[in-house]
């Protein structure tokens, strides 16, 4: 019997996971920020998070002349990721994998179980970050993406 599940990138995968990275089309990101009324570069950064991969991406200009009749309450406007995903999903044999863990043999790849991985998939959240005069930072999201190589951006508006 198949099944279908995510697989995440860990430590060990950096070349697989930094070449798709570096592919990566952001004109179009640009694109939407632009339509949203933003024109802010973006710093993209790969990271792990416990062992797992993950992207900064990071607006580098102060928004805060944006907010209108609120910016006398902030002291910084940032565009931010709150929560990037690097995925992909497997397709593998689900009674080869059931018959591994049975026997107690865990040291097994999803190429052991016939897996077929789909195409890579970033997942970005972007929110703004502010911080206010008084004191404390909250966010509050503006948008969701999604990229692969094979349909490019998606975006959801919040």
């Amino acid at each position: 019997m198949r099944e279908t599940t995510t697989s995440y990138f860990y430590k060990g995968e950096e070349e697989k996971v930094q070449a798709f990275v570096n592919d990566i089309d952001w004109e179009p990101f640009h694109q939407h920020l632009q339509r949203l009324g933003f024109d802010t570069a973006i710093d993209v950064s790969l990271y792990t998070c416990y062992r797992q991969y993950h992207l900064h991406v990071r607006g580098t200009d102060n928004l805060v002349e944006k907010t209108g009749i609120m910016q006398p309450c902030f002291e910084s406007v940032y565009l931010q990721d709150f929560g990037t995903f690097l995925f992909r999903t497997v397709d593998y044999d689900a009674d080869l994998r059931l018959k591994a863990i049975s026997e107690g043999d865990f040291d097994k790849t999803w190429e052991d179980f016939d897996g077929k991985f789909g195409p890579i998939t970033l997942q970005v959240n972007m929110d703004f970050r502010f911080k206010q005069k008084g004191g404390g930072e909250n966010g509050v999201r503006l948008f969701s993406a999604e990229y692969t190589h094979v349909d490019g951006w998606k975006f959801f508006e919040a």
